[in-house]
């Protein structure tokens, strides 16, 4: 759930593709909606570990 909260904040225009078998999954995702999480807790999340892009954001 935060994930899907701080995948959808990350950026503008940002639309996670969430797969799921069965509908307990769509209905747990479609509960995370109106989870907003505060810049704070982004910054956070941010924090925690040291992010590689890898190839090719890596050569740009």
């Amino acid at each position: 759930s935060v994930t899907i909260a701080y995948v959808m904040q990350k950026a503008i225009y940002v639309f996670p593709i969430i797969g799921g078998r069965k509908v307990e999954h769509l209905e747990a995702n479609i509960e995370t909606l109106p989870i907003y999480l505060s810049e704070e807790q982004i910054k956070y999340f941010q924090s925690v570990t040291d992010y590689q892009p890898g190839h090719p954001r890596s050569t740009i």
